[in-house]
């Protein structure tokens, strides 16, 4: 005859272990690769609207939308988002043209 008692039981108790699949992985390499990449485009995006060409542009167009005042180069540094020595930069191309 065999009694046994459950308080005694040999069988050891053994923990699960949840494996991510593969396929989750993936996924999040991914969508880690998808932001650097968006981050990437972002950067390249702003260097290249902070160009001194671009920012050339843009400063022109805010002379011409000022019409015949005069232009305060703190407005200027506001409107384009740079600072002071970057807009010598653009005075000193539009003078060296």
């Amino acid at each position: 005859m065999n009694h046994r008692s459950d308080k005694f039981s040999t069988r050891k108790k053994t923990k699960r272990v949840e494996i991510e699949s593969p396929d989750k992985e993936e996924e999040e390499n991914q969508n880690t690769r998808r932001k650097a990449m968006t981050d990437e485009k972002a950067k390249i995006r702003q260097r290249q609207e902070n160009s001194l060409s671009e920012l050339t542009k843009n400063f022109i167009n805010f002379i011409k939308s000022q019409g015949d005042k005069t232009i305060n180069i703190n407005d200027v540094v506001k409107k384009l988002k740079v600072k002071k020595r970057r807009i010598y930069d653009i005075t000193n191309v539009l003078e060296g043209m």
